[in-house]
């Protein structure tokens, strides 16, 4: 079996792949050291992503008025 390519790692690793791909991407993680490396590694770009977006949500949100 090929490799995972990385457009397929990006989606899991995004969450946007379907239930049936994931299961089968799953089941080969297992037995392919070198492609559960790079899914780890864009495990931390997506989270890295997803708290620069939750930052800068913060940071532009409109100020609380207080009385």
């Amino acid at each position: 079996m090929p490799h995972i390519t990385e457009r397929k790692l990006e989606s899991y690793a995004m969450g946007t792949i379907p239930g049936r791909s994931a299961n089968r991407l799953e089941e080969y993680l297992l037995f392919c050291p070198g492609c559960l490396n790079r899914l780890q590694s864009w495990d931390v770009y997506v989270a890295s992503m997803k708290a620069a977006a939750r930052t800068s949500t913060r940071e532009h949100a409109a100020p609380l008025k207080t009385r």
